[in-house]
């Protein structure tokens, strides 16, 4: 009794008010973690049944992909293009950096 320390019961309700918020907040999240579970399982039931419609549309996503990043045919680029891009800007008169003399 004379080693254990004393707390005041101002630092008790302090820890009780601390615990119970630690613990509300784990018990929110394994709650909606515990949902989103249930609902990838039932989400990954559902295509392990449709196997052929999401197989078919994996092969359409990747078919897409590929013609996406094929190269265009030659016949369309002038034989002049080289890939540089040139741009001209101006500003309007009477606008320059250089203070006007006086």
């Amino acid at each position: 009794m004379l080693l254990r320390p004393h707390e005041t019961q101002h630092a008790s309700q302090r820890h009780f008010l601390l615990a119970r918020l630690v613990l509300g907040f784990f018990s929110a999240f394994n709650r909606s973690f515990a949902w989103l579970s249930q609902r990838f399982g039932r989400l990954t039931g559902r295509l392990i049944r449709l196997s052929f419609v999401v197989i078919v549309a994996y092969a359409g996503l990747n078919r897409v992909g590929w013609l996406a990043v094929q190269p265009p045919p030659t016949g369309f680029i002038p034989d002049l293009d080289q890939g540089y891009l040139i741009t001209v800007l101006q500003l309007p008169p009477g606008s320059s950096l250089r203070e006007p003399t006086k």
